[in-house]
């Protein structure tokens, strides 16, 4: 019994944080200046995990899907893993870009700071981000943070 105690926490708890881009909406993503805006997502977590180059670690969803007058990205993007273990999350930016031939240009982002999200272990939990740079524009998504065996 007490060898199976210490082997259990000798055991770190390991997050995966997953985030579920949904939708995005309001006047200012229905166009660029010069055309159809081909808008992507980018999800920067600012933290401590294993394996995250300068304490963070960015991933991208792929382009939006013109849907009822908004943006359909409907992409789950995961950050940490059993292999990667998240130690501390400060916080978690989001920023869309506007796909252009040569470079991306910033169209809008949030960022908040993780404790204020409040989430509950294993529970979906929806936000609404507004993004500054723009008049009206948002973005949903669902985050989840779950602890991995």
């Amino acid at each position: 019994y007490q060898r199976r105690v210490r082997e259990q926490t000798r055991c770190a708890m390991v997050w995966l944080l997953k985030i579920r881009v949904l939708t995005g909406g309001g006047e200012s993503f229905s166009a660029d200046r010069f055309g159809e805006l081909e808008p992507y997502v980018a999800i920067t977590v600012v933290g401590e995990c294993d394996g995250w180059a300068g304490g963070q670690c960015e991933q991208w969803t792929a382009v939006a899907k013109p849907r009822d007058g908004g943006l359909e990205w409907n992409q789950d993007l995961h950050f940490g893993s059993t292999e990667d273990p998240i130690s501390a999350i400060e916080c978690i930016k989001l920023r869309v870009y506007d796909k252009d031939m040569f470079n991306a240009d910033l169209v809008g982002e949030a960022e908040h700071d993780f404790p204020d999200l409040q989430l509950e272990e294993g529970r979906p939990q929806p936000f609404k981000l507004m993004m500054s740079l723009t008049r009206d524009g948002f973005v949903r998504v669902v985050v989840t943070l779950v602890r991995v065996a």
